[in-house]
């Protein structure tokens, strides 16, 4: 992850979070995704969790789907961050360590959809 050239790390990010494969991320791979980080365990209602979910993948789209048709395409994600760096950075922090705690893959993720508000 941590080597190879900017295009190289933008395609590996995001084939990670293209679940189907099919070139395209929709709300629900998105979904699937923050649903892996955010356990009800940490105390906080289940109805609060499917809200913030629903709240961050709106925050992704719009701030990732750059043509504004619904879906993250690839061209939308390497342009989004191309003018913004720190978004692949972000992204990606919490693939490179696997060993990590879910509350810190949490956080990460917080931290990179923090740079949508």
């Amino acid at each position: 992850m941590l080597r190879g050239s900017l295009d190289e790390l933008i395609e590996f990010v995001y084939y990670v979070y293209d679940i189907n494969g099919d070139r395209s991320l929709a709300r629900e791979e998105l979904s699937v995704c923050l649903k892996s980080c955010i356990r009800p365990n940490y105390g906080i209602p289940d109805d609060e969790i499917d809200e913030s979910e629903r709240e961050i993948v709106e925050m992704a789209l719009k701030k990732l789907d750059v043509d504004q048709d619904g879906q993250i395409t690839y061209t939308d994600f390497q342009r989004a961050v191309k003018l913004d760096p720190l978004l692949l950075q972000a992204a990606g922090i919490f693939l490179v360590f696997r060993s990590i705690s879910h509350f810190s893959k949490f956080t990460a993720l917080l931290n990179f959809f923090h740079l949508f508000w």
